[in-house]
């Protein structure tokens, strides 16, 4: 269960995804809508990997707010996808996942490959397999007969998502739906040296992605995992901006470009 961390080596409150313990498959649930419609999402965040390992890694999560939230599959899945076992994360949309050991993009225990006839993004198109210090990004799917299939993969990175307890890296995922039509995905890293890009902004609707329609409303969940091995997930200084944020149950565009950040959320 994730649960808010704060001790003489974990200097400021964070939030705790899985422990070092194995088979590890957890989620947490921003309580706020995100109209999917002509939206614009950007979410920072601090990420924290360390003190097991090596294994697994967190997965950032947009699903159909129509659905309860279950999430999917541990170990390589990363709570969103499936596995041979499993469902994956109930009304999943969109999981993008930052893979320590590497099977994310795997087509093993049930996990899909990319679709046929889809061109994955120039810079993130490596083929469907296992790359340790990775993101990779999953789309919508259903139980574990369909979808979650693979959309993009960095392979692995030449830095490690690896960290220490007391030094993160920060993640920029922008999710734009400005134009009503398209749904573009990035993600951005900041190791020190400022933000680079790790996943260059495609369009996950893009032609044979297999991805079903937006929901008309997102929920965003973090979800963490770990498998035979393992490592504390934790993130940190979360700030989410969109064009509309909305309180559950409730359509109320936002006077503009409308900010959340850590402690402002209830």
């Amino acid at each position: 269960t994730p649960t808010v961390v704060s001790s003489p080596t974990v200097p400021s409150s964070r939030l705790r995804l899985t422990d070092n313990g194995t088979y590890r498959a957890t989620f947490a649930q921003l309580k706020r809508w995100f109209p999917a419609a002509n939206n614009r999402v950007v979410v920072e965040f601090d990420y924290f990997s360390y003190g097991g390992t090596g294994a697994d890694g967190i997965a950032m999560v947009l699903s159909d707010a129509g659905v309860t939230p279950v999430p999917g599959a541990a170990g390589g899945s990363l709570g969103y996808a499936n596995d041979a076992g499993t469902n994956g994360f109930s009304g999943g949309w969109l999981g993008v996942g930052l893979d320590s050991w590497g099977n994310y993009p795997n087509i093993n225990e049930g996990r899909r490959g990319y679709p046929s006839g889809y061109a994955p993004p120039a810079g993130a198109a490596v083929a469907a397999g296992a790359f340790p210090n990775s993101v990779a990004v999953r789309g919508s799917g259903s139980g574990q007969a369909s979808g979650y299939a693979l959309l993009a993969n960095t392979g692995t990175l030449s830095t490690t998502l690896t960290t220490t307890a007391s030094a993160s890296h920060r993640y920029r995922l922008i999710f734009d739906n400005t134009n009503g039509t398209n749904s573009y995905v990035s993600l951005d890293r900041n190791t020190g040296s400022g933000y680079v890009n790790l996943i260059p902004s495609f369009d996950a609707r893009k032609a044979n992605s297999g991805q079903a329609a937006p929901p008309q409303n997102f929920l965003l969940s973090f979800t963490g995992s770990t498998g035979a091995s393992t490592d504390f997930h934790e993130i940190g200084n979360l700030r989410i901006c969109a064009t509309k944020i909305d309180p559950v149950g409730t359509t109320t565009r936002a006077a503009s470009f409308e900010c959340l950040e850590s402690g402002t959320v209830s």
